[in-house]
């Protein structure tokens, strides 16, 4: 029997619903690229041309943005507001769906609190996984109420949006380090395993990087280590944002040394790459209250320079390097000579 349009239709919304699902929860482990892959699908699907997502902060009892989206872009700010004094308090019992006044907080929706001035109709739906455990809130700008149907779909992809940050954030607490987000030696050790690999497999190349602070133990015997942290998390913060996003991969090795696997890359690259690491990192002034300079050494290798290729073999001369660079009165990079 031939299938009616009704039929028809129904299915290919159920084959693009199951389609986002996928995109969602298939490797997705890093919780804002899950964010910026979330609000794609479900502003593709919704047709809404603005949409939020606000995330329960640590404290409980405040939100803050987690992403996003304006027209056609993707993105994130700074923002927090104190749930009891926003419009999602009302939410807070019975945590279903919702249709109510919304505004704007510089570029991202919320709903309006009451006696708040309203600019825009939202659609509020708790990102709630099927454990029960509670994120926060997806807004969509709804200029009309969306039918019974699209809010059970979209009610499908958010709680698939909850089961991907639950399965980002651990893999968080097993791959990231706690003090500076930067990945942990057995993700870089994984990942140079997975590089080397590939080029058994297909032509290619790839640079790794090793880089440790100078004379850091002066640093923590001098300030506390307090202040040592506060240097840690800068100098991986110039790292992860400075390499290339979602290629290069940035790890804590050990107590102050950290590693860059760039696969893809050249020996040379690597070397230009850890030259420009090591000046943004010589002219910053790190630290809170104290401000103080730091600067690190660095050794680089390339897969073209180690036969047989192995991981051990790859590591043992860029550490090799690196202690040369010590050798040459640290501040300074040393690859291929």
């Amino acid at each position: 029997m031939p299938t009616n349009n009704y039929q028809l239709n129904e299915l290919e919304t159920n084959l693009l619903v199951l389609n986002y699902a996928n995109l969602l929860v298939s490797a997705l482990t890093d919780r804002e690229r899950t964010v910026d892959v979330a609000l794609d699908c479900l502003a593709d699907f919704s047709g809404s041309r603005r949409l939020a997502l606000w995330m329960m902060a640590d404290d409980g009892q405040s939100l803050h943005l987690a992403g996003l989206r304006a027209g056609d872009g993707t993105g994130r700010e700074a923002l927090t507001l104190p749930l009891a004094a926003s419009g999602f308090a009302s939410l807070q019992g019975p945590r279903c769906d919702a249709i109510m006044p919304g505004r704007l907080l510089g570029p991202a929706l919320l709903p309006a609190a009451p006696g708040e001035p309203a600019s825009v109709q939202v659609l509020v739906m708790p990102v709630l996984a099927l454990s029960g455990e509670f994120f926060g809130y997806l807004v969509l700008e709804a200029c009309a109420e969306p039918d019974l149907a699209t809010r059970q779909y979209l009610r499908v992809l958010v709680t698939t949006l909850a089961i991907s940050l639950a399965n980002a954030r651990l893999f968080e607490l097993a791959v990231i380090d706690g003090l500076t987000r930067a990945y942990v030696r057995r993700y870089f050790e994984i990942r140079l395993d997975e590089e080397l690999a590939r080029l058994t497999r297909q032509p290619g190349s790839l640079a790794v990087i090793m880089l440790d602070l100078d004379d850091f133990k002066q640093v923590n015997d001098r300030f506390g280590h307090a202040v040592g942290d506060h240097v840690l998390q800068e100098l991986t913060a110039i790292l992860r944002g400075n390499v290339r996003q979602g290629v290069d991969v940035v790890s804590r090795y050990g107590g102050e040394e950290f590693t860059i696997l760039m696969p893809g890359a050249t020996a040379a690259e690597g070397l230009a790459t850890a030259e420009r690491l090591r000046g943004l990192c010589a002219a910053r002034s790190f630290g809170e209250d104290i401000r103080l300079g730091v600067t690190f050494s660095a050794g680089v290798a390339g897969s073209g320079e180690v036969v047989p290729l192995t991981a051990a073999g790859l590591m043992a001369l860029v550490d090799q390097r690196l202690y040369a660079a010590k050798a040459r009165g640290r501040d300074c990079v040393v690859g291929a000579c």
